[in-house]
C-alpha cells in the first residue's frame, strides 16, 4: 500500500508475473474432440472445456478452440475441425446483433455447406443495450453452463435441419 502523505519517493512492489507469449491471429486447441467443434474465446472459454469434459463421460468427444485474437483470427485451424466434426457451436458473450460469432457462422456455412453435418449455431448474450453490473443481471444475460451444455448435447443429435 502506498504511504499517507509524501509518495514522491515510494515505489511500488509489484508481484513477480510469468511472462506469456500469444501469438495474434493463433487459435489452440484446448480439448480434442472427434464429433462436435466448440469455439469461444474469453470468458466463456472455461465453461466450454467443463461442458468438453462432462460430455465426454457420456461418450462424447468435442473439441473445444480458443480463438485467442478476434482479428485476425485462425479460420484454418476452425475449419479444419469443423471438417472433421461436421458440428460447431460458436460461444461468447457478445450481444446477439453485434456478434462476431454470427461472422463465423456464415463464413462456416458459405465455405463448408455440403460439409456440415448440422446447422451452425452461435450462443450469444442477450440483446440487451449492455452487460449489466450487478451478478444476477449479468448472469441473465451472458450464456452460462447449463446454456453451453444444452447446444453442445443438441449439437450431437440434430440432423442437418435442427
Amino acid at each position: 500500500d502506498a504511504p499517507i502523505g509524501d509518495r514522491s519517493k515510494w515505489k511500488a512492489k509489484w508481484p513477480e508475473l510469468e511472462e506469456v507469449e500469444i501469438k495474434i491471429g493463433e487459435g489452440k486447441i484446448t480439448r480434442e474432440g472427434e464429433h462436435a467443434t466448440i469455439v469461444s474465446f474469453g470468458r466463456p472459454l472455461p465453461l466450454c472445456n467443463r461442458v468438453a469434459d462432462m460430455l465426454r463421460e457420456e461418450g462424447h468427444s468435442i473439441e473445444v478452440i480458443d480463438m485467442r485474437s478476434i482479428y485476425p483470427y485462425d479460420w484454418q485451424m476452425i475449419k479444419k475441425s469443423i471438417q472433421k466434426t461436421g458440428r460447431v457451436l460458436f460461444v461468447n458473450e457478445d450481444t446477439e446483433v453485434t456478434n462476431f460469432g454470427e461472422h463465423l457462422s456464415q463464413r462456416t456455412v458459405t465455405e463448408l455447406f455440403y460439409e456440415l453435418m448440422a446447422r451452425p449455431r452461435v450462443l450469444a448474450g442477450k440483446q440487451l443495450p449492455g452487460i449489466g453490473l450487478h451478478p444476477n443481471l449479468e448472469e441473465a444475460s451472458v450464456p452460462h453452463l447449463e446454456d453451453i451444455l444444452h447446444e453442445a448435447r443438441a449439437r450431437q443429435r440434430c440432423p442437418v435441419s435442427a
